[in-house]
Formats: structure tokens, C-alpha cells, sequence
């Protein structure tokens, strides 16, 4: 049996749950802003949200079965060479031979967070949990100083509260 509609007004989307009052899209706004109207339209927070460039470079040793590349991946690779290398942030030793989601597979992060700006100089090695959590952190503070973060959010109340020292 389908979950019952959304009882916001105007939308016709199913609850998350056969007990919710809310769609997923209702229920993150007021988790986030307390407001299932508000919405972070206008907001510059994105800027950095372009796409990633590919090029088509099938005998690449960084190119996909497809034989397409990601251009970051392409200009560090090209500039550090295979094999192992310390991550830029924790010095974990990484490599181009795992695959991005493994630990040890070498992650490119791009140093002022814009996803197409491929200079060499905006690129370094990363381990997958310093790129992830590098990224998670950064949109984290840009909402916060932008006042689109509530008190109902978590981390908001986290980064608010003193840690206790144990």
C-alpha cells in the first residue's frame, strides 16, 4: 500500500513514511531551516557546483573502459606519474591502481573547491576520507554563514555545544 500524500499544500508527493506528515523534500527543509517553505533559491552557496570536465582520451592510463577521462585526474596524473603518493592533507599513501571508493584509491581535490578549475597549482593528492569530508565540511560552513542552517539541524547543534573532554 502506497504511503499516504504529503500535507503540505499544493504538494501531491507521498510521505516518507506510512506515519509521516511530510514527503522527503518537505521534511529536510524544516530540518534544516524549521520552515518546509524555506528554500535556499538565490543563494550564491553553489557556486563551486559545476560539473567535473571530461575529455576523450582512450589509451589514458586514468581513462574508463568508455576511454573517457576526467580532466583533474588527467593534468595530476600527468604531472605526478603512477604508483603510490602521500595525501595532501593526512600524508596517507594513496594510488591511481585502487579505485576512488577504495582507501587506498587517490582521490584529486581541488584546492579552492571549483570543480572545473584544473590548474595544476588547484590540484593535489587526497585520500577518500580527507576529499569527502574536506567537502562535507566546507558546504557545512557555507550555510552556516549564510543563516540557512536551524537549530533543528544536527550538526548545526553539534558545532554549537563545547566538547567534553574524556
Amino acid at each position: 500500500m502506497p504511503n499516504p500524500t504529503c500535507t503540505v499544500d499544493g504538494c501531491d508527493k507521498p510521505t516518507r513514511s506510512g506515519r509521516a506528515q511530510w514527503c522527503k523534500m518537505h521534511y529536510h527543509r524544516w530540518y534544516r531551516h524549521g520552515d518546509v517553505h524555506r528554500v535556499a533559491r538565490g543563494s550564491t552557496l553553489d557556486a563551486s557546483a559545476g560539473k567535473y570536465r571530461i575529455a576523450e582520451l582512450p589509451r589514458h592510463p586514468v581513462a574508463g573502459p568508455c576511454g573517457k577521462a576526467y580532466v583533474h585526474r588527467v593534468v595530476l596524473y600527468d604531472s605526478i606519474g603512477p604508483g603510490w603518493h602521500p595525501c595532501h592533507w593526512c600524508q596517507r599513501m594513496v594510488t591511481w591502481d585502487k579505485d576512488t571508493t577504495d582507501p587506498d584509491g587517490l582521490q584529486v581535490d581541488h584546492l579552492n573547491s571549483i570543480k572545473d578549475a584544473n590548474d595544476r597549482d588547484n590540484l593535489v593528492v587526497s585520500c577518500r576520507g580527507c576529499n569527502v569530508g574536506r567537502g562535507a565540511q566546507a558546504r557545512s560552513d557555507r550555510l552556516r554563514e549564510a543563516g540557512w542552517w536551524s537549530t533543528h539541524d544536527t550538526v548545526a547543534v553539534l558545532g554549537r555545544r563545547p566538547r567534553v573532554a574524556t
